[in-house]
């Protein structure tokens, strides 16, 4: 097969004769807006020791026709089938079986464009093998505008998980993005810890263990002086405490409009918590009535009576070799 424009093989991948037998589906692929082909194999190596993470939404999704079609009928049907709790129960609620109907839709997506590039490639083959042909080319050139869809969103995606802020418009270097996903994954691996015991841990769950102690410890409050909180108090000038207006303007519950013209302002890829969902995925979930009508419930509860949604009361603390 091929590798290189002009119908010649240039390129190669050499393993050694101890990884010969870890070798498996070999490929030749075209690649966009480059001169050769991307040739690949699968090398089977021994387990990690790093977990799934946290999960994010793709941001990009929500540009999917098909993804807003569906995600419509599934908010239609949240609004009929979510069980009857208090408003920040049933955010955290809808929360969770969003996520799995995003899980199992953007699986769904990664299998459908995994067929459509390996019948894509298969064309374009059978294209170059007969490429005298008339109207080879123009198909050709059809194929390959479909291809660089396809890589298009799988660059968007590599971006995303490298955690790069800023690349080039346009820039599409995967082997860029795989070794930052890499770097960054190497950083944030830990091998061994020392315990408040003063001793080393190294297995997986001394690990966790070493780590939640850290953590517990750092973030527990320290009693305070009731007395000297109360004397600190009497001390702060009245002209410096809000007047009533004010008082009652910061409590005043929030509409609809203005939790819409609120979200609309969000920054984009970025999660407004813990529970992985992007400021683009939230402001096309308050574009529906029942989200609207229930995300505004769950801020008016916050606001009025201090209630909030589990969730709002988590964090995500991510480690690294330095502290």
């Amino acid at each position: 097969m091929p590798t290189f424009r002009n119908i010649s093989t240039i390129d190669f991948l050499l393993v050694t004769n101890d990884l010969k037998y870890d070798v498996s589906r070999p490929a030749v692929q075209y690649v966009p807006r480059c001169d050769h082909s991307a040739i690949s194999i699968n090398l089977l190596f021994g387990t990690q020791r790093s977990g799934p993470g946290i999960w994010r939404c793709n941001p990009y999704l929500v540009q999917d026709l098909s993804f807003r079609k569906e995600l419509k009928s599934f908010c239609d049907a949240a609004s009929r089938y979510i069980p009857d709790l208090d408003a920040p129960s049933q955010w955290d609620h809808f929360k969770i079986v969003l996520k799995g109907f995003i899980q199992a839709f953007f699986h769904k997506l990664h299998a459908k464009h995994r067929r459509k590039e390996v019948y894509l490639q298969r064309q374009r083959h059978k294209l170059i093998r007969h490429h005298q042909h008339e109207h080879a080319a123009e198909a050709l050139s059809h194929i390959e505008a479909q291809l660089d869809q396809i890589a298009e969103f799988s660059a968007n995606t590599l971006a995303l998980r490298s955690g790069l802020r800023w690349r080039e418009h346009g820039e599409r270097s995967n082997s860029y993005f795989y070794k930052t996903i890499r770097t960054r994954t190497q950083k944030q691996a830990i091998h061994e810890l020392l315990s408040l015991e003063g001793y080393l841990v190294r297995s997986p769950n001394q690990l966790n263990d070493c780590a939640k102690q850290f953590y517990e410890q750092l973030y527990s409050p320290d009693p305070i002086e009731y007395d000297a909180l109360e004397e600190l108090l009497t001390q702060i000038p009245t002209s410096t405490c809000f007047d009533t207006a004010t008082n009652n303007a910061l409590t005043t519950e929030w509409t609809e409009e203005e939790v819409l013209a609120c979200a609309s302002k969000a920054p984009s890829h970025s999660n407004p918590g813990v529970d992985g969902i992007p400021y683009e995925l939230l402001q096309l979930l308050l574009k529906h009535p029942f989200c609207i009508r229930l995300f505004t419930k769950v801020l008016n509860n916050a606001l009025q009576h201090s209630k909030f949604p589990a969730t709002w009361q988590q964090s995500i603390i991510a480690s690294n070799k330095s502290q």
